[in-house]
């Protein structure tokens, strides 16, 4: 249903996907229409443009970031509820005297 693309997604398609597409089709053009390369060096390197590199292009891009991860995972850390409570200061869920109050209780040893 291309109607129903969001225009975040025609973006994407035309700034990233469309690109990478090109770029890789003229690689495997010009890995083939080589003359001094042996058949099977010219598969070898079409089979590495059209399975490693896309897998691996995908990978690196959806891979998680580790710290993000960590962070949410670790909210009892001080640092962790210190950036917390900083973040609410600054939204106006908590007052300067609660900021306070949440500093010098993480201080404490």
């Amino acid at each position: 249903m291309v109607g129903a693309m969001s225009l975040e997604a025609w973006i994407y398609l035309i700034l990233i996907v469309v690109p990478l597409l090109t770029v890789w089709v003229i690689a495997v053009v010009d890995v083939v229409r080589q003359p001094r390369m042996r058949t099977r060096v010219k598969w070898i390197w079409v089979l590495m443009f059209s399975l490693v590199w896309p897998l691996l292009i995908v990978y690196l891009l959806t891979r998680p970031v580790q710290g993000r991860i960590e962070r949410a995972q670790n909210r009892d850390y001080p640092h962790a509820r210190l950036v917390d409570a900083a973040l609410a200061h600054e939204d106006g869920r908590i007052d300067d005297a609660q900021l306070e109050g949440l500093v010098r209780q993480l201080r404490r040893p």
